[in-house]
């Protein structure tokens, strides 16, 4: 895996919490400043690539996940941005996936 600023534990936290919440086929994705080896501090921005088209289920799996993610790696700041099975593609999906490193 390319090299980020996160811990491996925090990686392995992330993916495992992730695992729980998402489907198998589901994506993710971390970008933003965690990805830029010169910068410094900055919050978790993920984000998931999810083949689910409920809305209410994808917004409850998010809260788990985000509740669960803080209890395993402590209380940061994380953005997750998710794109749902049914929406269209905008900047910030195609951002993230340009400049962002695949987790799973």
């Amino acid at each position: 895996m390319q090299k980020v600023r996160l811990q491996d534990w925090e990686i392995e936290s992330i993916i495992a919490t992730f695992g729980e919440y998402f489907n198998r086929d589901d994506e993710l994705w971390l970008f933003g400043s965690r990805t830029d080896l010169s910068q410094k501090g900055g919050d978790i921005d993920l984000f998931i690539d999810s083949k689910m088209s409920d809305t209410d289920k994808i917004l409850a799996a998010r809260l788990d996940f985000l509740i669960k993610l803080k209890d395993k790696i402590g209380d940061q700041k994380i953005d997750v941005v998710i794109k749902q099975h049914n929406m269209d593609d905008q900047f910030i999906y195609k951002l993230a996936k340009s400049e962002g490193v695949r987790l799973k």
